[in-house]
């Protein structure tokens, strides 16, 4: 039940945008790994993730925020400095985000 706040957070949006389980099965995610999902018992892949929360039209973001309270998540942050710099083809910044993010990491084992 680690999982539970992920599979949780999944399911409430999945009954807000009112999308059954085999609504899913068009990305290769079965109605029992789903299930499973969002009941604790495993997790998804981030890919499959990712996609799932694509077709309900949510964001990594949103859901970050739905899961930790309101709270973002700093890696949920990096992903979307990523992708939108990704999508620009800004290869400085993508350099930037890299270095700040080693930085980051150097920092906190200290």
């Amino acid at each position: 039940m680690v999982y539970f706040k992920y599979g949780k957070a999944f399911h409430d949006l999945r009954i807000q945008h009112g999308f059954s389980l085999s609504a899913f099965e068009e990305l290769g995610i079965a109605k029992s790994t789903l299930s499973n999902f969002e009941n604790g018992k495993s997790m998804l892949s981030f890919d499959r993730l990712d996609f799932a929360l694509q077709k309900m039209n949510v964001s990594p973001l949103d859901y970050s925020l739905m899961i930790n309270n309101g709270e973002q998540d700093n890696y949920i942050s990096i992903f979307d400095e990523i992708e939108h710099a990704y999508y620009q083809r800004n290869i400085k910044q993508l350099q930037y985000i890299y270095t700040k993010s080693i930085k980051r990491a150097r920092t906190s084992k200290s």
